[in-house]
């Protein structure tokens, strides 16, 4: 595995743990605060991740890894959102089920090594792949994570 496929497989690995440390001192309460009624609270901030995770990300991986170029779908995460009551929730519910779905993931993208991730798939339209899918996961990681940051630290000021 080259070391940029190694850097992309830990830094979404990470991402869970990343999450357990910023909210690990917030109360049920601080968890649920929203800044206005449009933004995510942090606990829906994780559970849209989870959502992610377990419905997109655990389906792209393995039709990219069995099938010859599919065609990934975008998720919409936002009607999900709609839909769902992520503040009713329970964070270690979430969390745990982020961790669970996203270790699997990757567990098995180590086993079969660098060679998968170049595998092609068409997601939204346009020709890419899994590699490409990943970084895309990334990019969404982080500005979630920064999002729980900022929440965290408004809620601490």
């Amino acid at each position: 595995m080259t070391d940029d496929d190694r850097e992309l497989l830990q830094a979404l690995d990470d991402v869970p743990g990343e999450i357990a440390t910023i909210v690990d001192a917030l109360t049920d309460a601080q968890l649920r605060w929203k800044p206005d009624t449009e933004a995510f609270s942090i606990l829906e901030n994780v559970a849209h991740m989870r959502d992610l995770d377990v419905m997109a990300t655990t389906v792209r991986v393995p039709r990219t890894l069995s099938e010859g170029n599919p065609s990934l779908e975008n998720f919409d995460g936002t009607a999900v959102a709609r839909a769902a009551n992520y503040n009713a929730e329970a964070l270690t519910e979430a969390l745990g089920t982020l961790t669970s779905a996203r270790r699997t993931t990757i567990a098995t993208l180590r086993e079969l090594g660098s060679e998968v991730l170049l595998r092609r798939a068409t997601f939204a339209g346009e020709p890419t792949t899994l590699a490409g899918v990943l970084a895309l996961l990334r990019a969404h990681d982080a500005e979630h994570v920064q999002a729980i940051r900022d929440l965290a630290a408004r809620i601490g000021s």
